[in-house]
Formats: C-alpha cells, structure tokens, sequence
C-alpha cells in the first residue's frame, strides 16, 4: 500500500489514521506467516512525520532443535520518524521519503523479517531430536545406548 505523506508533511499536527490488510503471499515464504493486520497512524510533529503502527500475524514456522511445526500469534509494533530530506546521510534513525509517498508493505515487511528470532523453539526447554535414532526427546526418553567413547573401549573390554 502507497501512501501519499504530502498532506500530512504541509500541516503541523495533522493525523492519518491506517488500517488495512497485507496478504500473507506478499509478505515472505518462510517462516509462513498469516495475513498481516496493519493498524496505527501517521502524525505530524513538526514536520517529522511519526509512523505508529501494530501489525498482528500469525507465524508458522518448525521448532529448530525437535522439527515440530509452531505457530504463535504475534502483535508487533512498528514506529518509525519520516522526513522529506535527509541532510546526514549516515543518520538511519529516520526514513527519508523525499517525494511524501511511502510503500509501507515493503516497510512493514523488513520489519518482520528483522524482528523474527534467530531460533525457532517450540518450547523454552526443548529437548530436541536424539542424535543416533532421531527420536523426539519432548516426547519421551529413546532406547538408544549412549555411544561409548573410542578411546574407553579398551576398558570395555576389562570389564567383559
């Protein structure tokens, strides 16, 4: 969604409310996530504009250590300091929209993608996978043996 930030730039403490839907193919491919709900306001605060937004989604995605497939409900919020010109260009703190529209789908989408977490775990205390039968641990102890180091196995043998 483009959204046309010139009557909001021209009138100090002017308001534009948003709500609207992102569907989820136009968000990213992994981890899936649910059509997006996008709601919040820009607002002029001498002639920087302040984008307040929350988006609501759903995340699906599988458990990094046991492979189970998770889905969490998330409320992110996003709030970002527009201007029309950037003097610093090093200064990333705002978002230069030099001519007042602005593709916030693709704003929003590199905020999700930044927020996800570098590790997927269905729960805090997950056991994983066991390393030799590929058993899930979360479900209950495996019959494997634990291997036997190669350099013990000459003791082994003292004790058969």
């Amino acid at each position: 969604m483009n959204i046309d930030l010139n009557p909001v730039f021209g009138i100090t403490g002017k308001k534009m409310d948003i709500d609207y839907t992102i569907k989820a193919e136009d968000v990213d491919e992994y981890p899936r996530v649910s059509d997006v709900k996008v709601f919040g306001s820009v607002q002029n605060k001498t002639d920087i504009v302040t984008l307040t937004i929350t988006c609501s989604y759903e995340l699906t995605c599988l458990c990094d250590r046991c492979a189970e497939e998770i889905t969490r409900h998330i409320d992110q919020k996003i709030e970002h300091e527009l201007i029309k010109n950037l003097e610093d260009e090093q200064d990333i703190s705002y978002i230069e929209v030099p001519d007042g529209n602005l593709d916030l789908d693709e704003l929003i989408r590199e905020d999700i993608i930044l927020n996800l977490p570098y590790l997927f775990l269905c729960k805090e205390d997950c056991k994983g996978l066991c390393v030799q039968c590929g058993a899930n641990l979360n479900d209950g102890e495996c019959k494997c043996k634990s291997p036997t180091d190669p350099r013990l196995s000459a003791l082994l043998d003292l004790l058969d």
